[in-house]
Parts: C-alpha cells; sequence; structure tokens
C-alpha cells in the first residue's frame, strides 16, 4: 500500500492531469467542473464523472455544461447530484481525495492539498461512493439546455448557495401487475411517445400508475418491486408524469428510464446487501440517504 501528500496548485494538478491521461478506467466525483475542465482533467471513454451541475451553480459560473458535452461526447459517462461538495478520483488502483475543484483558479491560483492511497479497501469505498452518487444523468439534449444559462463566474468573493433539488431523491416502491384504468388507456399513450422521445439512448421505458397525487418528482430515482412475484427491478428515473382522472378518482401516470438488465428477487437481494436490510425495505417510502447511497452502488456493481 502507498500513501502520498500532495500539496501546492500545481503539484496537484500535474498529478492528476498525468494520471487522468493514462488511467484505463477512472470514476470521479467533484463538486464543480470549470471552463478548461476538459482539459485539466482528460478523461476517456467509459470513464464516470460526478458534478454539481444544478442550475444554480451553472448559472453562478461554478460547472460549465460546454466542458461536460465535450467529454461526453468522447464516450464518459456525466451525472448531476446537486449541493456535491465531494473530490473524489479513483483511477483503476488509487485515490486521491483533496480541496480541488476542477477549475482555473484551483489550477493557478488556489493552494491545494490532495492525498493519495493505493489501500484497495480505500478504493473500493471511494469507488462505492462516486457509484451512489449517479442519479442524474446527463445527455447532450440537457447539457446544451444548460449551456443556454451558464454565465461566466463571479468575482471570487461573490457566493452562491445552491438550493436543494426534489429530484434527487431514491424511492422503494411496489406494484401490481395490471391493465390501467379504464378509459385512460388514449391519453396515457401519447404521454408515452412524449416520454419515449426523453429517453436516454441504451435505456429502456417503463410505464407505472398508482391512484392519487405524485409522490415523487421528475428527477427522482425508483426501485420498483413487483408485488405478485417478488421481483426487484433495476434502479430507473423518472423522465416524466401526468395525471389523469375518470371523474371518481384521480390516478398519477409516471414514465421511468431503466437500464437494460435482468430482475432480482426481493430475498436474494436483501441477502446480498446483508444484515439489516429486510427491514429496511419492508414498507414503500424514500429510501434514506445513507441507504440510498449503499443500495444504489451495490446496483451498479451488479451491473
Amino acid at each position: 500500500m502507498t500513501i502520498k501528500f500532495f500539496g501546492g496548485e500545481t503539484v496537484v494538478w500535474k498529478e492528476l492531469t498525468d494520471t487522468a491521461t493514462s488511467a484505463k478506467s477512472a470514476c470521479v466525483a467533484v463538486a464543480f467542473f470549470g471552463k478548461g475542465g476538459a482539459k485539466q482533467l482528460p478523461l476517456t471513454r467509459g470513464a464516470i464523472l460526478v458534478v454539481d451541475a444544478s442550475e444554480a451553480r451553472v448559472k453562478a459560473g461554478a460547472t460549465c455544461p460546454e466542458e461536460l458535452l465535450k467529454l461526453v461526447g468522447k464516450g464518459v459517462e456525466v451525472y448531476s447530484y446537486p449541493n456535491l461538495h465531494a473530490k473524489i478520483f479513483v483511477f483503476a488502483r488509487k485515490v486521491f481525495v483533496g480541496s480541488n475543484n476542477v477549475s482555473a483558479s484551483s489550477k493557478a491560483t488556489l493552494s491545494e492539498a490532495m492525498l493519495m492511497t493505493t489501500d484497495t479497501g480505500t478504493v473500493h469505498a471511494a469507488r462505492a461512493y462516486v457509484h451512489g452518487l449517479m442519479r442524474i444523468r446527463l445527455g447532450p439534449a440537457e447539457l446544451e439546455r444548460l449551456q443556454k444559462v451558464y454565465r461566466p463566474p463571479p468575482p471570487p468573493k461573490t457566493t452562491t448557495k445552491a438550493k436543494k433539488s426534489p429530484g434527487n431523491r431514491v424511492w422503494y416502491e411496489g406494484f401490481f401487475l395490471g391493465d390501467p384504468p379504464k378509459g385512460s388507456e388514449q391519453e396515457s399513450k401519447t404521454e408515452e411517445d412524449e416520454a419515449q422521445d426523453k429517453l436516454t439512448k441504451g435505456y429502456e421505458l417503463d410505464t407505472y400508475w398508482r391512484e392519487g397525487p405524485p409522490r415523487y418528482a421528475i428527477g427522482d430515482t425508483i426501485i420498483n418491486y413487483c408485488e405478485d412475484n417478488s421481483m426487484v427491478y433495476k434502479p430507473a428515473r423518472v423522465i416524466h408524469q401526468f395525471q389523469w382522472s375518470n371523474g371518481k378518482a384521480r390516478y398519477t401516470f409516471s414514465y421511468e428510464e431503466r437500464p437494460v438488465g435482468h430482475r432480482i428477487s426481493f430475498d436474494r437481494m436483501v441477502k446480498a446487501l446483508g444484515r439489516g436490510w429486510k427491514k429496511r425495505l419492508s414498507e414503500d417510502g424514500k429510501v434514506k440517504r445513507e441507504y440510498a447511497n449503499v443500495l444504489l452502488a451495490w446496483w451498479h456493481q451488479r451491473g
């Protein structure tokens, strides 16, 4: 095992840039990704990058969508996690943890510090943490929209506080197999076509409906399980919703994009997760953040 300390803006970024250039795999969570970031942290195809690309941070100039677009074009998976403040860089069998965002000021002005270790347990834990943050995937269309609201960063003395986003929660919810409410077929098909236009390439669309008002927001992550056969589906993201009424009751239809893949039985899942998980997932509802990160990381590692 190796542990190294790096201090000073030029030393920190020389090490990170050189490592990113030659690394065969990369998994990074860094709060801000500013102008010039694609060159400063030259991630390659297959890498994972999580940043704070909320509108508040984009408008403040802390994160530049144009730079993220460059990485997406190279095959990097880019995600947004509102209120992210971590700076973790995992490259193959080593992890760097420090104070530095990906920004011009970090590279040329600020005095940064960073630790690197090759400790296997630490590397695995850091990678799992980043995987747990992979909530909102950013494709070209969303990044182009964000670029329109991007503004150059303000003077250093100006600070913009990011707002909490409702589209950042994880839910665990059951459903029963069955036909949608009678009379809703035509409108739900129209809404499904609209949802298809929002679907990320490589994902499949699932439709769920429930009686009552919306329980979660667009952007939230849902882990569905079928109460008819106790099978649990891969985590999906809500990309479209609409409400429909037959005059007697109101229903909410949710359209979710889900990675293509197999289901798993509830019993096998909780056994693999370990002690305490059967109780934690015994009821529908929002999953606590500390458990949500572990749950999503487990699904990602499972593939």
